[in-house]
């Protein structure tokens, strides 16, 4: 999956437009890691993500906020908890 159908499909699921949606997804992506504030900028578009990145990656909501504040939350963690919950949505939406 792309970077950019990860921020189609968390722009569809959250209801916002793309731009608001491609902010924290692309810093990730640049940094390679996703700090607390990236993490909570998706949560803030009102996607339960500290719960799917916990769920995916077999972590307590503790222990991933732990690894996160440490910078130990990787792109891929992250855009592998989204595309799990939401992978394709904007695709099959589309062909609604």
């Amino acid at each position: 999956m792309t970077t950019e159908s990860l921020i189609d499909d968390v722009a569809v699921a959250a209801g916002v437009p793309r731009e608001d949606a491609w902010r924290p997804i692309e810093q990730i992506n640049c940094i390679g890691r996703a700090h607390t504030p990236n993490i909570n900028r998706i949560a803030a578009l009102g996607l339960p993500i500290w719960q799917w990145i916990a769920k995916r990656h077999d972590m307590s909501y503790d222990e991933l906020r732990a690894a996160a504040r440490a910078g130990e939350v990787s792109d891929k963690m992250v855009f592998a908890a989204i595309e799990a919950n939401i992978g394709g949505l904007a695709v099959s939406g589309a062909k609604s």
